[in-house]
């Protein structure tokens, strides 16, 4: 399993660790776990990275003020709005690294609750953010579950009428 620092060092090209069994990152696609001690290191394993599938995420909204107070409430963190001359957005927890999204209001693209399903990281505070969702003006459409190995969720309805699952290991 490659750690969430390797991960992140990895797109940036080289990740070395010294040492016995060190990791070695030569490219943003490609480790190598090498052994030392020898005249010329030995290549053990070479894996191929696999880059984030989901980048950003657009959620539209109503009332963009309110989506604010929903989803930092919810989240937990700030959601910042960020205005341009075309648009007003707010910025998601996390846009800085590369994963997140923004909130928006567009007259042709409306909130809803078909469709694909985003998974938002709640940051091993699910109960928490489940209990932010309905006094944030949201709905719990299914409560708590597990999801097999890959931890919990619940579905909820956000303040806009968007369909959101929130996810903790």
């Amino acid at each position: 399993m490659i750690s969430p620092w390797t991960q992140r060092w990895s797109a940036h090209g080289q990740v070395n660790r010294g040492g016995a069994g060190r990791l070695e990152v030569n490219s943003s696609s490609r480790r190598r776990r090498v052994a030392s001690g020898t005249a010329n290191s030995i290549l053990l394993q070479e894996e191929k990275l696999v880059a984030n599938q989901i980048v950003w995420v657009d959620i539209p909204v109503l009332d963009l003020d309110r989506a604010v107070r929903f989803y930092s409430a919810v989240l937990g963190a700030e959601v910042q709005k960020q205005e341009s001359p075309r648009m007003t957005i707010a910025l998601l927890p996390g846009a800085d690294s590369g994963v997140s999204g923004c909130l928006f209001t567009k007259d042709d693209e409306k909130p809803s609750d078909r469709g694909m399903l985003v998974y938002l990281n709640a940051q091993g505070r699910l109960d928490e953010a489940i209990s932010a969702v309905e006094s944030s003006g949201g709905k719990v459409l299914q409560p708590k579950h597990q999801i097999g190995p890959y931890g919990f969720r619940a579905v909820v309805l956000d303040s806009e009428g968007n369909r959101v699952a929130l996810h903790s290991m």
